[in-house]
């Protein structure tokens, strides 16, 4: 029993370094064909000040596309039905794949933090805007003061990431590549939306935990409603 655990989470595991690889590979190069005027210790510069926040904004999305690749190729080359025949059921992952993608939200609140911008930039203040030593009240006369750094989250992003791959693992074991495609995206811009108007004061704190919840839903209705051991070639 410890090699089929073992092979499961080698499996999802795998997944999950090909969605994030490919997604760093393919925002680095973004990064580089935008700041192509730059010279090479610059843009070196520049991708590493940048990369990290972007990862940490997609992580929860790449997460559940790399545990839905897993769970899709598990089902595909006859894994599933081969670890059937043993009586291990293929919800029996669902505790790896909430532990690795907890594993990965926590590394992207770490890296989540937006990075202080250089002091030729214009970076929003308390009561306006600053600029090196150039300081512009929104109201004429008034004081304007730095922002408190704000602490890493921890808990929303694990939770939220989480819950992203365990939807991933169902997506992939009981829904089609096309669902995959348009749920992913479709989910990103919600949860970014959430964070976005929470972070502003336009939503309360509690939204920012709807995303997930709304993918826990999505995950127990289709382990309700999928078989128990998905056909090989659908």
């Amino acid at each position: 029993m410890r090699r089929i655990t073992r092979l499961v989470a080698l499996r999802l595991l795998s997944g999950q370094l090909l969605a994030h690889g490919s997604g760093v590979s393919v925002l680095a190069l973004a990064l580089a064909v935008e700041g192509s005027e730059l010279s090479v210790t610059e843009l070196a510069a520049e991708i590493l000040r940048t990369l990290p926040g972007l990862w940490s904004t997609l992580a929860p999305a790449l997460a559940l596309l790399g545990a839905a690749f897993a769970a899709a190729r598990a089902r595909r080359d006859g894994t599933l039905l081969a670890l059937g025949t043993f009586g291990v059921a293929p919800t029996r992952p669902a505790g790896f794949a909430l532990a690795l993608g907890a594993a990965i939200g926590l590394a992207a609140g770490e890296l989540g933090v937006a990075p202080t911008p250089p002091a030729t930039e214009w970076a929003r203040a308390e009561g306006g805007w600053i600029r090196g030593a150039e300081h512009v009240p929104d109201i004429p006369g008034g004081v304007v003061r730095p922002r408190a750094p704000a602490p890493p989250e921890r808990l929303r992003p694990a939770a939220s990431t989480a819950a992203a791959t365990l939807a991933g693992g169902g997506l992939g074991l009981w829904a089609g590549a096309a669902t995959v495609l348009v749920v992913t995206p479709v989910w990103l811009v919600f949860d970014v939306l959430a964070r976005t108007l929470a972070e502003r004061g336009a939503a309360p704190d509690w939204a920012v935990w709807l995303p997930g919840g709304l993918l826990l839903l999505v995950t127990a209705a289709l382990a309700r409603r999928g078989p128990l051991f998905p056909a090989r070639g659908r």
